[in-house]
């Protein structure tokens, strides 16, 4: 996958994928997408999933891709809905 920077069109080279948990408990999620040369993408955004496992990572990287789309698309003028439930599906007060 090539993805190039709006900015410099310089292209990036996806090597890696990296799907992290801020903490064990913690509702955020970061999706890092690593380039050939070192440089990083990386997508911080709340994922209800406790413990992703290949589905749940497939999901996260899936709708980080859809974000850079987004942002790319409106060159940085997204706004991101956050989900109206808590942790789990458990409705916010």
């Amino acid at each position: 996958m090539t993805f190039t920077s709006a900015a410099e069109r310089h292209p990036f080279h996806l090597v890696d994928t990296i799907v992290k948990r801020e903490a064990p408990n913690s509702p955020w999620l970061t999706v890092e997408f690593v380039g050939e040369g070192g440089e990083t993408v990386s997508i911080r955004m709340p994922f209800s999933v406790a413990y992703p496992d290949e589905l749940g990572r497939s999901r996260a990287v899936g709708r980080a891709i859809q974000l850079m789309k987004k942002i790319v698309a409106t060159s940085g003028e997204v706004e991101i809905a956050l989900p109206k439930t808590g942790r789990f599906g458990i409705p916010t007060p």
